[in-house]
């Protein structure tokens, strides 16, 4: 493939370090998510309060999926803890979110916490508001997935932002590597053996090379001629050569003979 001014700028682009986002993009981003995430789990929660008995499985279509409704004074899954502990995590990882999202310009990164904030206001919702009361109300849990704890959706943006921040982590810390490895000189090397291996570049192709190709033709052809001229020239002159050498012979011969 021949590359061209126009491929070499978009290549250069895309090497180009990522600019911030203007504004507070990823804050709204971040708050637009996590309200979303607390509206649709507050709702799920009384849909499953108001047609749901306690403690009965409800079948659905989907295989291992059931509705079962409980009220979990746990954490999320179940997980036990002391009196109003569930609702300072609640508190500290809010915290925690706010002090990082105005630092953060990657739009990914902000859905990440907008998810981890929305499950965490959600469920701190029900800490608040549900019984036995303040600060250790029963969160509303409705999804059974086979073996797995029972759960809702606030559960599950909590899991899916926090895998999707250990993710981003994960790639940032490549990427700080691959960088420490360029400033080190060993991409330079790199580059320098796959210089060394590749392949020679194709000829061009199309009218102008083909245009290039006759000019050559041309000019092979009239290497040719002046080739031919020359020779017959040369031999010209030979011959030239050879009448003289006669002539002079013949005037010595009549010299020498009275």
């Amino acid at each position: 493939m021949v590359e061209t001014p126009a491929t070499l700028e978009a290549r250069e682009a895309s090497r180009a370090p990522r600019r911030p986002l203007p504004g507070r993009l990823p804050v709204v981003l971040a708050v637009g998510v996590a309200a979303i995430v607390a509206l649709i789990d507050q709702a799920t929660k009384v849909v499953a309060v108001e047609e749901l008995t306690e403690h009965q499985p409800v079948d659905t279509p989907v295989p291992l999926l059931q509705w079962v409704l409980l009220y979990n004074e746990n954490a999320a899954f179940g997980i036990p803890g002391f009196t109003g502990m569930f609702l300072l995590v609640t508190l500290a990882v809010l915290a925690l979110v706010a002090r990082m999202l105005p630092r953060t310009q990657r739009l990914s990164l902000a859905l990440a916490y907008g998810l981890v904030s929305g499950g965490a206001i959600g469920n701190g919702i029900d800490r608040m508001v549900r019984e036995p009361g303040f600060p250790d109300g029963g969160v509303v849990d409705f999804i059974s997935v086979g073996w797995w704890p029972v759960f809702n959706v606030a559960d599950s943006a909590i899991v899916v932002g926090a895998a999707l921040i250990g993710l981003l982590l994960l790639r940032d810390d490549g990427d700080l590597r691959a960088e420490d490895r360029e400033a080190s000189g060993l991409p330079r090397e790199r580059a320098t053996a796959d210089a060394s291996v590749r392949p020679e570049p194709l000829p061009p192709q199309g009218p102008a090379a083909e245009h290039d190709a006759a000019d050559a033709g041309r000019d092979a052809v009239d290497a040719g001629r002046d080739a031919a001229h020359a020779a017959d020239d040369a031999h010209h002159a030979t011959r030239s050569a050879d009448a003289a050498d006669d002539a002079h012979h013949a005037t010595r011969s009549a010299v020498e003979d009275p």
